[in-house]
């Protein structure tokens, strides 16, 4: 951080509060030249990962061993002040620098089960079941 440094923290306990509390997160990486940024869910278990429908699939697959980013962004509130160039945000946000790599499904399913019981706690048991297809 520059402009203001002493705001920031920079310890495993306050990233982690962060990405368990964010919903989406956006993953960027490069494949094929090209760059993409894509939303995706934010975290549901410690293994960060990108799950992606079969268009995409075949560009992260490309970018395995390539460096990649996820950011997440919390928005805490908006502070208003008498000029508006003076209105400002409070946030607390993740940068987080990697390198891509592939996930076995088991942990895929693992993270999904996670992430659906983070939105609505009892639902994985509720709703149909992921297939190996799906």
């Amino acid at each position: 951080m520059v402009r203001e440094p002493h705001r920031g923290a920079y310890d495993r306990e306050t990233i982690d509060k962060i990405l368990d509390e964010g919903y989406v997160c956006h993953v960027g990486f490069t494949a094929d030249g090209q760059t993409y940024v894509i939303p995706r869910f934010s975290r549901a278990i410690a293994t960060r990962f990108i799950s992606t429908a079969p268009p995409l699939a075949a560009c992260c697959a490309t970018s395995v061993g390539n460096s990649c980013l996820r950011h997440v962004t919390l928005t805490d509130g908006f502070v208003l002040a008498r000029s508006v160039f003076n209105h400002s945000m409070n946030y607390r946000s993740v940068v987080a620098l990697g390198k891509a790599t592939l996930v076995d499904a088991p942990k895929r399913a693992e993270a999904l089960r996670a992430f659906t019981e983070k939105i609505i706690s009892g639902r994985w048991n509720d709703a149909r079941q992921p297939t190996e297809k799906n």
